[in-house]
């Protein structure tokens, strides 16, 4: 209905003119003025109604509407919801890429040279890092291996590794030793060991040695302090390399390196100017019990300081947007918390009210929990982002002669980035729960939410079969084989089995090949891996997932379903109408158009249908099934519509809407009608495909009889028969 049909059934101002115009007529009997006017009136309402395209005797299920008004309105949320958590993932993305991805390729280039330097490092014996065997072997690298590397200096007395990177500061040295008696089982177990002449010293696993120690005319020399949670030993070296080297010397005929040292690093900073960018390396040896010695090389590059773009101030604005952004999102999942344990509304039999009210409360648990923990990530990460720009450890002279110390620095970088990547995955797992915007996309998280409940049991067995696998590879080839020596690496290379990264020839060496049984016992233990876990379990899993994805395909797909969806009208055009009308009404406003009628909204259509429904059930009418008429009625009894014009906004509801009625109104939501529906098409066409199948017959007996068999030959016919064919034809295509 246009504006200007709608203004001038509505307008008041034509009643006025109309009633003018009748007095003017009987001004010569004003007794008949007032039978005149309830004429004119009740001429114009007939007329009104006429114009109305609406069928007043059309049957209204209440809680069929009710239920298509809160799927469309819950497609509304689930629309804006999935557009804001799309913008607010983007946004996260450009923080993160600001803050981080700018760098990262130069600092991987940084921390790659380094790392190749010190591989590279070898004495003239040619021992290098990862061949360092035994103490004397460290003493012996760090002496003629990095020390001759880095004690090049220029006229400036500037150390340059790798040509462009410039070593800052002193080198630092740092130990952690254990006592000659930090072994337990002795004491522990006096009685039950059948050793003779126990060596009276022992070396056991854990640290903590904590008392000075040094040469023998100085044996409180070196004094432990507490650094990062440990006990460490720390020397610096200084930067002058003669003086460097005669500290070195001294170190080696002092013992500051001997059997009660655990750990030695080797820690030193370098700056690229180009970058630019701090790289903070620390070279790890460890001594295990055993004697074995464990190389690590970490280096960690960092930018010079938090901003390093010109632009600063955009990056300034897009993190305080994202901080607003998750403390509304915050205040948000409080408000959602608040409104599940607030007092819930009484059922109302009218509605099936349980179908309706599930689709808010399922994402009101794991959606919440997950939506909890993406807030709490950003806010950590966003936190950790301004200490390190707070952090004044970077503030430093490049000529400097102590040794700077950015462990603290790379310790805040890295779980910087651990809670951005973990904000960042939360934040793609949460946009599942707007997946419900359209049927197509709901199918991924229905499905999810559908083995929810087989998927507890399954991994319950799952996990029983994979720790018990990987307890007896522990057992088996754990003293044997570095992938099985801890636990925790043998669960690791159970996975690996399953997975086919792990292949039966790895596990040869383990065993004898001349041993039978140790060769039986490995091929039971690696197939059975395959077996249970691949091919049974894993098999299983997938079977899980599709038999809820066909369940929820086939619900989705069903006649009912699909009348609900195509009642509810297309998802862009209904997203739009709303800000569309309103739009309109402004702009007439605008305009200085007082008459245009507002239409109602979604809410207040609900809110209205419903309080009239459970009028009817309160005052015990029939609710389910109503006239459009009644409906009307009832509306214009309602307190919330007085001084409305009901009748207008019926028409604007219910006279152009994109609306089919259920083939059963009493039943709207039982697929047996569609069923019904369906196998009465098939009926009909297959009584149809019969009766042109005879035709068919018939006019090839008719060809027969006439002594041509125009299938084969595709000779002419007569005019005859012909004129048969034709009349038979158009019989056919007339009963078709």
């Amino acid at each position: 209905m246009d504006e200007d049909e709608l203004s001038r059934l509505h307008r008041s101002s034509v009643y006025l003119d109309s009633q003018a115009h009748m007095a003017k007529i009987f001004s010569k009997d004003p007794q008949s003025w007032p039978g005149a006017i309830k004429i004119q009136n009740a001429w114009r309402g007939y007329r009104a109604r006429k114009s109305l395209p609406l069928r007043i005797n059309e049957s209204l299920h209440l809680g069929y509407e009710l239920f298509v008004m809160k799927k469309r309105l819950y497609r509304r949320k689930m629309l804006v919801g999935f557009f804001k958590h799309v913008v607010f993932m983007l946004l996260l993305s450009v923080v993160v890429w600001l803050q981080l991805g700018q760098t990262i390729h130069n600092r991987h280039e940084l921390e790659h040279t380094v790392d190749e330097m010190v591989q590279s490092l070898e004495t003239p014996e040619g021992l290098g890092f990862n061949s360092v065997s035994e103490v004397g072997d460290a003493w012996q690298w760090v002496r003629r291996g990095l020390f001759t590397k880095i004690a090049n200096a220029d006229e400036l007395n500037h150390v340059y590794v790798r040509t462009y990177n410039l070593l800052v500061g002193s080198i630092r040295l740092e130990t952690t030793r254990v006592s000659s008696s930090s072994c337990s089982w002795p004491d522990s177990l006096p009685r039950a060991y059948r050793l003779k002449s126990i060596p009276p010293d022992c070396y056991g696993k854990g640290g903590g040695e904590d008392s000075p120690y040094g040469p023998s005319h100085d044996p409180r020399r070196y004094q432990a302090s507490e650094r990062h949670g440990e006990t460490r030993y720390v020397v610096d070296l200084g930067v002058d390399p003669k003086f460097a080297a005669l500290r070195l010397q001294e170190l080696a005929t002092s013992n500051f390196l001997s059997k009660n040292t655990r750990t030695l690093t080797i820690s030193f900073l370098l700056y690229n100017h180009a970058l630019p960018m701090l790289c903070y390396t620390r070279l790890k040896l460890f001594l295990h019990p055993t004697g074995r010695i464990e190389h690590r090389s970490l280096s960690h590059a960092v930018s010079v300081q938090a901003y390093m773009d010109q632009h600063y101030w955009v990056q300034a604005i897009l993190e305080v947007i994202l901080l607003l952004w998750t403390f509304f999102q915050a205040y948000g999942l409080l408000a959602r918390l608040v409104n599940r344990f607030a007092k819930p509304p009484k059922p109302v039999g009218f509605v099936g009210g349980a179908k309706a009210a599930s689709v808010q409360r399922r994402t009101l648990s794991l959606y919440w929990i997950l939506g909890v923990l993406r807030v709490c990530c950003t806010f950590i990460f966003m936190m950790y982002w301004i200490v390190l720009y707070e952090d004044g450890s970077r503030d430093l002279d490049l000529s400097v002669t102590r040794h700077y110390e950015l462990e603290r620095v790379t310790e805040l970088l890295s779980l910087h980035e651990k809670f951005a990547v973990i904000t960042i995955l939360l934040s793609l797992i949460t946009l599942l729960e707007f997946f419900d915007v359209s049927d197509r996309l709901a199918i991924i998280s229905r499905t999810i939410r559908q083995v929810g409940a087989d998927l507890p049991a399954f991994f319950f067995l799952f996990i029983v079969f994979w720790f018990t696998l990987a307890f007896i590879g522990f057992l088996l080839y754990g003293h044997s084989l570095i992938e099985f020596s801890y636990y925790g690496t043998a669960i690791n290379t159970c996975w690996d089995i399953m997975l086919g990264n792990f292949v039966f020839s790895q596990l040869e060496p383990a065993y004898d090949p001349d041993d039978w049984f140790a060769a039986v016992a490995a091929v039971c233990f690696f197939y059975s891996n395959l077996v249970l876990m691949l091919l049974l379990l894993f098999n299983m899993l997938i079977a899980i997932f599709m038999d809820a994805f066909a369940r929820i395909k086939a619900d989705s797909e069903s006649k009912a379903n699909a009348l609900i969806t195509y009642n509810m009208g297309p998802l862009w055009k209904d997203a739009l109408q709303a800000g569309k009308l309103r739009l309109r009404y402004a702009l007439f406003r605008i305009r200085g158009r007082t008459d245009v009628l507002l239409p109602w909204t979604e809410s207040r259509w609900m809110r209205d249908t419903r309080l009239v429904a459970e009028t009817r059930y309160a005052i015990g009418q029939r609710v389910h099934v109503v006239r459009l008429s009644t409906f009307i009625s009832n509306l214009r009894a309602l307190p919330t519509s007085k001084g409305e014009d009901v009748t207008a906004q019926v028409k604007l509801r219910f006279g152009h809407r994109r609306f089919i009625a259920p083939p059963k109104i009493d039943r709207p939501f039982d697929e047996s009608t569609y069923k019904r529906m369906i196998e009465d098409d098939i009926r009909r066409v297959e009584s149809f495909t019969g009766e042109t199948a005879k035709i068919v017959r018939n006019l090839s007996a008719l060809l027969e009889s006439n002594g041509t068999d125009h299938r084969v030959t595709g000779a002419p016919c007569s005019n005859d028969t012909s004129s048969q064919v034709s009349r038979a034809s158009s019989a056919w295509v007339s009963k078709g």
